[in-house]
């Protein structure tokens, strides 16, 4: 078992229109495409005679914030989430 493990994700929603918003000239408001990039380190060790990994990860790593929309909290949360970048700890020991 390798000691180290590294990932890298992306997570797109491409462009789409909000149908409950016309413009003056009669368009469609089209929201745009977000693309968001996540990455997690992995360390795994033996601790106490139990297999433990260690991840730090990093969600949104690129700080991609949410396109505009006309809806409760300035975008479309029904497709996309408006988080910022963030990271996480996460603990795993098996028995």
């Amino acid at each position: 078992m390798s000691e180290f493990g590294a990932s890298l994700s992306a997570y797109k929603i491409g462009d789409f229109y909000q149908s409950s918003l016309t413009l003056a000239d009669g368009t469609r408001y089209v929201i745009p495409s977000m693309t968001t990039y996540d990455a997690t380190f992995d360390y795994r060790t033996d601790v106490m005679g139990t297999k433990t990994r260690f991840r730090l990860g990093v969600k949104n790593f690129t700080d991609e914030r949410a396109p505009l929309a006309d809806r409760y909290f300035g975008y479309f949360s029904d497709a996309h989430t408006d988080y910022g970048r963030y990271m996480y700890l996460d603990v795993r020991a098996s028995f």
